[in-house]
């Protein structure tokens, strides 16, 4: 059974990367304006950056934020999210870990994407099929958004170059369009 948004939680550690990326693409302003939009307790909250790593917050809430950077930004909410994801993937990629990454496959590295998903959300269970140069990665009983979405569509993508592999294409069949569980779809050279 797929759960509300509002009922999802997400780690606060790719709340704050995504913050971060909205410092860098919109002004003050524009972010004041999205803050003031947010159910509260999340205006105080995201205006005085007080979310922590640890925390959790409502996926509905870190949609919102998403879709409404987008609006401002004047971006389609997939392109951005997708974007948002990428740097959020950067930031949260230690330096220590990253040479890890150049030794290890795209499909390796997306094996482990279950484990590193059950940590970030508190719904959805994620499988992954890997092949020479392919990965199909399922996640049932989650609400698919094209801003969650999107951002774990640039999550992998930019862990893919870490990897070294190049054209790395996706595509996506999302819960929020009718399909049963969201599907992502990566081939890679």
């Amino acid at each position: 059974m797929i759960p509300k948004p509002e009922d999802v939680l997400v780690k606060g550690s790719p709340v704050v990367g995504l913050c971060h990326f909205l410092e860098k693409e919109l002004p003050a302003d524009a972010r004041e304006a999205i803050w003031r939009q947010l159910p509260e307790p999340y205006p105080n909250r995201f205006a005085t950056s007080s979310i922590l790593a640890s925390d959790r917050v409502p996926l509905s809430v870190v949609n919102l934020v998403t879709t409404l950077a987008a609006r401002a930004k004047g971006e389609a909410v997939e392109s951005f999210a997708e974007r948002a994801g990428t740097f959020g993937a950067k930031e949260g990629t230690s330096a220590v870990f990253r040479p890890f990454y150049r030794v290890l496959s795209m499909g390796t590295i997306l094996e482990t994407a279950p484990l590193v998903w059950s940590r970030i959300y508190s719904a959805g269970k994620m499988r992954v099929e890997t092949k020479d140069k392919s990965a199909t990665l399922r996640v049932a009983d989650f609400p698919g958004d094209p801003a969650v979405c999107g951002r774990a569509t640039g999550w992998c993508k930019y862990v893919g170059g870490l990897c070294g592999v190049r054209n790395i294409r996706a595509r996506h069949e999302c819960t929020s369009k009718g399909n049963p569980e969201c599907v992502w779809e990566f081939e890679w050279e």
